[in-house]
């Protein structure tokens, strides 16, 4: 019975290097499968995974890295193919992807551990480089060895429209995988210096869908290149998936056991002889490491089943359902802790952690069931930056990892009731702030309300969601000391920093980062130099909250880096972003912030920040969430007709029409009606929203229609109805519009709003 069973189906947890280069081992994809697609967000993961895993081995020399199940069949073999040749049912794609991150691995080792060789001056390293580019090589290959030409070296995966053989003239490598790895094979055989750029070559005007196969995989290649180069980076944004400094890994008595196993005398390579390593030298370290890693630690069940029954087992694995959430897997590790603690089974039930705990899966539950998963990766994610300062990354495994490991830690009911009411904290803000529709409810009788609930509605429709666990700890002290003051400053401060590195570089590149070293450090200098920590951090590792003056001192420190802690160093940038193209709610409140409480002054021909109390106040729930200031408009279209009248300097240079001096806000579908009109017909259409009167309001609608406008009825009921907001009045008052006039906009737009977030982080 046993062995029958055993014919059916027959699983085993292998390393990599198993997998792909026992002898005789290689795998086909079969066509009913799609290509090769996995999407950026299952490659991420999986390279974050992998990354962590280092970092986990560099302190626990039996860390193993488990990347999930895939399910083959035996192929009938014959004598051109390799002998155990396996067709892939489920796992393709994961397959596929640690492939080709070892292809890549195996190129950098290949091009550039000679220089590094040399640099460290040790024949152990170029030893242990060369074992390490064999093992990787049988991972890539089937190795045939019958001839010395590149077709010796059979790809270890194709598809089935594919064909192994080992001469030129009987082998076809057309799918995009096994034509990369082919090409691969040449490259090697021909072996040249230069590095391969795993970039796959085609005519576009060959089979189409062999051309988006080709895309689709030039486009995945360069994604993990990006994603290796990060993770290889000590100075990445994305901190999940670094994996700590390379020289630094190198040195780790575990990392050297585990890993470099053909280095005889590592003793003699020291910081000393480190300290001056290229970048490329580093990335080879990184490449060495992160390879042998992934050969040696990361682990794959692979379930072989008989052709018969492959489809039954595919099914059984995969109807389990959606996955237990981290939360949901550590309220058994909780109940368990506090029982036993008590030394009573029901100590839980009248517990404070229920209570949290309770609150917490009640938030979650109303999320609704497709929402629940990553609801809890991100409160997972959240707590770990506020409880202790650890970016967890959005990973399951590691998310539960993470939990578990804070239970370890902890020896009092005390304790463990502070870490679930630190969770049960984030909920509340969320509730109350970040995801509440009825904001305008909240903070009553707060007399800055108005501005502190604008930024968190500004920094919520800009998805600024790691401010969330910083916010957090200012909330939850506020509620405790009554006194919401330091909120208040603190949630300015993050958003006028937000608005000025957003509209300085137009792109969300580094500020994430900044936002996580806020929780994790405070503020550390980005040098290689190791220095102590200059502000401590916000996460509760810091029993002293930071107060506002340091939240706004450590802001201005990142500004600093990057020359935008002055007028003007930030001007030089601003004055040439796409602000419209930073995202809408950016440049939303760049014209709002700017323009409030501003005045018109007609001798100099410009706004100034001199209006009295409750005149042109837009910074408030009300205006944000106003139609007539809906969406952003361009005043200069975006593109020309020949029969336009606009400036034609304009558009000479491609900044010029998405610089915040030609942007305003308007109602959404109304100004599609005038969206490409010339000069003077958009400003007569754009007089009828300055009325505050009624008559003068038909007047100017009368006017528009001897334009040739008609307004439709329903923008005139708006008109009549709807808020006055007079920061179009400078645009109407110009007499022409030209790329000077948007220029000298610009200019006192930005002047504005630096008047403003200056003061919100206390830089003047």
């Amino acid at each position: 019975m046993e062995n029958s069973i055993k014919e059916i189906f027959e699983a085993e947890s292998q390393s990599v290097l198993s997998t792909l280069s026992r002898a005789g081992t290689a795998y086909q994809i079969p066509s009913y499968q799609r290509n090769y697609s996995w999407k950026e967000s299952n490659i991420f993961r999986l390279i974050e995974d992998i990354s962590y895993g280092i970092k986990e081995l560099s302190n626990d020399n039996d860390t193993l890295s488990f990347l999930g199940t895939f399910i083959v069949t035996p192929l009938k073999v014959n004598s051109s193919m390799p002998s155990n040749a396996l067709s892939i049912v489920d796992g393709q794609q994961r397959l596929t992807t640690i492939v080709l991150i070892l292809a890549i691995l195996h190129e950098n080792i290949r091009v550039n551990s000679g220089t590094l060789g040399k640099s460290l001056d040790d024949k152990g390293f170029q030893r242990e480089a060369i074992k390490n580019l064999q093992k990787l090589k049988k991972c890539l290959f089937e190795e045939q060895g019958i001839s010395d030409d590149a077709f010796d070296l059979q790809p270890v995966i194709i598809r089935d429209t594919d064909n192994w053989a080992s001469d030129e003239y009987s082998c076809v490598y057309n799918s995009a995988v096994a034509a990369l790895l082919n090409n691969y094979a040449i490259h090697l055989n021909n072996k040249v210096s230069d590095a391969f750029s795993f970039k796959l070559e085609y005519e576009k005007n060959e089979n189409e869908n062999e051309c988006k196969e080709y895309e689709e995989l030039n486009s995945r290649l360069e994604y993990i290149k990006s994603l290796l180069d990060q993770a290889g980076n000590l100075y990445n944004d994305h901190e999940s998936l670094f994996i700590g400094d390379v020289i630094k890994q190198f040195l780790n008595t575990n990392i050297q056991k585990e890993l470099f196993i053909y280095m005889d005398d590592l003793s003699e390579i020291d910081e000393f002889k480190l300290k001056d390593l290229s970048k490329v030298d580093e990335n080879v370290l990184f490449s060495m490491i992160f390879s042998k890693y992934i050969m040696d630690k990361v682990v794959l069940t692979k379930v072989v089943a008989s052709e018969k029954y492959a489809f039954d087992v595919f099914e059984s694995l995969n109807t389990t359902g959606e996955p237990l959430t981290a939360i949901e897997t550590f309220r058994p590790k909780l109940i368990d802790f506090i029982n036993k603690i008590k030394d009573n089974n029901k100590a839980y039930l009248h517990s404070g952690s229920k209570k949290h705990l309770d609150s917490i899966e009640k938030y979650i539950e109303l999320k609704g069931e497709n929402k629940k998963q990553k609801e809890s990766q991100d409160l997972v994610h959240d707590l770990a930056l506020l409880h202790s300062g650890k970016d967890s990354g959005t990973s399951l495994s590691v998310q539960r990892k993470y939990l578990r490991d804070q239970i370890s830690t902890i020896s009092t009911e005390q304790e463990v009731t502070l870490l679930v009411a630190r969770l049960d904290e984030l909920v509340r803000f969320k509730i109350v702030i970040w995801d509440n529709d009825n904001l305008e409810d909240q903070l009553k009788s707060y007399p800055d309300r108005d501005i502190v609930l604008t930024c968190s509605e500004f920094l919520r429709s800009a998805k600024k969601t790691l401010t969330i666990p910083i916010l957090t700890r200012y909330y939850s002290e506020a509620l405790r000391s009554s006194s919401f003051e330091q909120f208040s400053n603190v949630i300015k401060a993050l958003t006028a920093f937000t608005l000025l590195w957003r509209t300085a570089f137009g792109g969300t590149k580094g500020i994430d980062g900044v936002y996580r070293e806020i929780m994790c450090y405070g503020y550390k200098k980005k040098k290689k130099i190791k220095v102590e920590a200059l502000h401590s951090p916000v996460s509760y590792q810091n029993e002293n909250l930071p107060s506002y003056l340091e939240i706004c001192h450590v802001l201005h420190k990142h500004l600093e880096a990057k020359g935008l802690d002055s007028f003007n160093g930030w001007y030089k940038f601003a004055k040439v972003a796409n602000v419209y193209g930073a995202s809408g709610p950016i440049a939303k409140m760049f014209l709002l912030l700017a323009n409030h409480k501003t005045i018109w002054d007609s001798k100099d021909e410009k706004l100034v920040k001199k209006a009295r109390t409750n005149f042109n106040e837009f910074m408030s729930l009300e205006v944000w969430n106003s139609k007539r200031s809906f969406s952003i408009e361009h005043v200069a279209p975006q593109s020309i007709n020949k029969a336009s009248t606009w400036d034609t300097a304009i558009y000479e240079d491609i900044h010029t029409v998405n610089t915040i001096g030609n942007l305003t806000l308007l109602p959404q579908k109304e100004n599609s009606a005038v969206a490409n009109s010339n000069w003077d017909q958009k400003k007569v259409y754009f007089n009828c929203f300055l009325q505050s009167d009624k008559t003068e309001l038909y007047a100017a609608i009368e006017c528009a229609k001897l334009k040739g406008f008609t307004i439709p009825k329903k923008t005139v009921k708006e008109l009549i109805n709807g808020d006055y907001l007079d920061f179009l009045t400078p645009i109407v008052l110009q007499p022409s519009w030209s790329k000077f006039d948007i220029d000298k906009r610009t200019h006192n737009i930005c002047e504005l709003l630096w008047s403003e977030v200056s003061d919100w982080l206390n830089l003047t």
